[in-house]
């Protein structure tokens, strides 16, 4: 900004470093953002609002914040089953973290992929609901799977992607908040699968 100020220029220059700060200004808001949720993550899930939450309308409800952030993405919800009891499609959560939690894998499945697209499947498995979201594209390295839930690292091979690295880390606390699972499983260049099981309501 002070550099742009030196001295006159053009409407299309100012367009264009005015489009560049706003690009800035939304990562470092995403940044702050994650930070809080990481933080409220963390916490003491005695001091936060638990609720019955039904998963399966949850991953609806992320699909359309999805794609109100960014029209291009594309997210296929397959419900592989779905019991008459509703309580077997509830979990017993905090519905703001659960939903930045599913957002951002939706988020990481669609932007890593060679399709901006990303598939996750609903089943519930005697106990436990599991989610699995899978995409095609670039992958992980097997050596750096383990490296992926810490905050603020990204892979080797997607660095010139926009990211802060927070996403997969604020993702891991909040499964962990609901006494849930995460595993990461990749094939560089072919598939990245991300399973998820959590709790249904009667045995959490």
């Amino acid at each position: 900004m002070e550099v742009t100020l030196l001295r006159e220029r053009s409407v299309p220059e100012y367009q264009e470093v005015l489009l560049t700060l706003l690009e800035d200004i939304e990562n470092l808001s995403k940044i702050s953002n994650n930070l809080l949720s990481l933080a409220l993550a963390t916490t003491d899930a005695g001091a936060l609002k638990f609720k019955q939450i039904r998963v399966d309308d949850l991953l609806f409800a992320a699909r359309e914040d999805l794609i109100g952030n960014f029209p291009e993405y594309h997210v296929e919800i397959n419900l592989l089953s779905l019991s008459e009891d509703v309580r077997q499609l509830c979990v017993m959560g905090n519905e703001q973290l659960l939903r930045t939690a599913i957002l951002n894998l939706f988020e990481n499945g669609c932007k890593y992929s060679d399709n901006n697209s990303v598939e996750v499947s609903f089943e519930t498995l005697n106990d436990e609901i599991e989610l699995i979201f899978r995409n095609t594209g670039a992958g992980i390295p097997e050596s750096e799977i383990a490296q992926i839930f810490r905050p603020f690292y990204r892979a080797s091979n997607v660095k010139e992607q926009r990211g802060s690295g927070l996403g997969l880390a604020l993702t891991q606390k909040i499964i962990e908040l609901h006494k849930g699972v995460i595993e990461v499983r990749s094939v560089v260049g072919i598939e990245t699968s991300v399973k998820v099981l959590l709790p249904i309501l009667d045995s959490f």
